[in-house]
């Protein structure tokens, strides 16, 4: 019988990379907290559920989702837009431009953006002109 890996031991098997859980065995599902030595890592994902909306955005800062996903630790925002620059930003005072206090974090046409945040923080969209399509998946 191999010897076990300490706990949190990154190592190789048979040219597969693999870490070692708290018993020594090769972790396959890591979540919660892993201690990496100086420091943490806390593993995100989907560990409950995930969904799926569909939200209109104009010239108008809305949240987005409307409501967000009870636990949630992961948002992806599409932009599903062929020509606008969808802008997101913390507040409902988010501009679409590059102002220095409101200017909003640009999403560019058909580009999506991945950001692990909680249920508590809502984000709000705008656009400069007309309307556009932004898909959003949550994961808790």
């Amino acid at each position: 019988m191999a010897a076990r890996p300490p706990s949190g031991h990154r190592g190789t098997d048979d040219g597969n990379s693999f870490i070692a859980d708290l018993n020594g065995e090769v972790a396959r599902n890591v979540t919660g907290s892993v201690n990496i030595g100086e420091g943490s890592l806390n593993v995100v994902g989907f560990t409950k559920e995930w969904k799926v909306t569909t939200v209109s955005v104009g010239t108008t800062a809305v949240a987005i989702p409307t409501t967000s996903l009870t636990d949630r630790n992961t948002l992806i925002i599409w932009n599903k837009d062929n020509a606008a620059t969808l802008y997101i930003g913390p507040a409902n005072t988010v501009t679409a431009d590059d102002a220095a206090t409101t200017g909003g974090w640009e999403i560019l046409p058909r580009e999506m953006l991945n950001i692990d945040i909680t249920d508590s923080i809502q984000v709000y969209a705008i656009v400069a002109s007309g309307t556009v399509t932004v898909k959003i998946l949550e994961a808790a």
